[in-house]
């Protein structure tokens, strides 16, 4: 998030301003994971033993309705969670994140920030929360797309360089059967290699625009960010006055 912020690629500068937040925004995810992982399973504990309870005891017997009821609860359940697990992991990452990094505040301190930010504009912070969720589903599936036309522009050159060889050195002896699978094998590591490049370009691209949107929408309410995503002009210099002589 410093780094988007600041608009720059370099880590060693942001790490040594931000690096003692760090373990306390680290220690804070890992709390909430672990709670939330705690109540999953505890909501979700008896449900799951039902189902176990509601399967065929014998090999080829259709399960009767109680199991498909117990399972259709369960699901909506897990799903449930999930979503809640998520909106926490949003609350965190961009509400209570940017108190941290740029107010210097404690733990308590930005949680506090945070609540009080969504107590005093409850409908901005949930039309923010519904367009996240929107902009998530539109990201996943523009990513499934450039990753699409990634695999046929790296594979379109890859499959013709490959079929070529195939057609030239496939009756070419042992020399050129081994030949034939070194320059296979390589070009399936360039193909790979190529895949992951734009993986990790759609990602990153993707991942910049949600610390973005964040922090934009928090911009506007915490006056250290708003100043340096968007610097006030300086003042105007005051005019000089000119004194005539009596």
């Amino acid at each position: 998030m410093d780094l988007v912020a600041y608009r720059t690629t370099v880590v060693g500068p942001s790490w040594r301003r931000r690096g003692t937040r760090t373990w306390h925004w680290i220690g804070l995810k890992i709390g909430t994971f672990l709670l939330a992982f705690l109540v999953i399973g505890a909501v979700a504990g008896w449900p799951l033993f039902h189902l176990i309870r509601s399967m065929p005891a014998k090999t080829g017997q259709p399960p009767d309705a109680a199991f498909f009821e117990t399972f259709l609860l369960l699901f909506a359940m897990i799903a449930g969670m999930v979503l809640v697990l998520m909106l926490c992991l949003w609350f965190l990452r961009d509400m209570v994140l940017p108190f941290l990094v740029f107010e210097d505040a404690t733990t308590r301190e930005g949680v506090t920030s945070a609540v009080e930010l969504i107590r005093r504009e409850p409908g901005s912070v949930l039309l923010y929360f519904l367009m996240k969720f929107v902009l998530t589903l539109v990201a996943g599936i523009a990513a499934e797309l450039c990753l699409v036309a990634a695999v046929f522009i790296a594979g379109i050159p890859v499959g013709l360089i490959g079929g070529g060889l195939w057609l030239l050195l496939r009756h070419a002896g042992p020399f050129g059967t081994v030949f034939l699978y070194i320059s296979l094998g390589l070009l399936g590591l360039t193909f790979f290699a190529c895949l992951m490049l734009a993986f990790v370009w759609i990602v990153g691209a993707i991942l910049v625009f949600y610390q973005a949107y964040a922090l934009y929408f928090v911009g506007g309410r915490v006056s250290a960010l708003g100043d340096l995503l968007e610097p006030p002009p300086p003042f105007p210099e005051a005019a000089s006055q000119q004194f005539s002589p009596i």
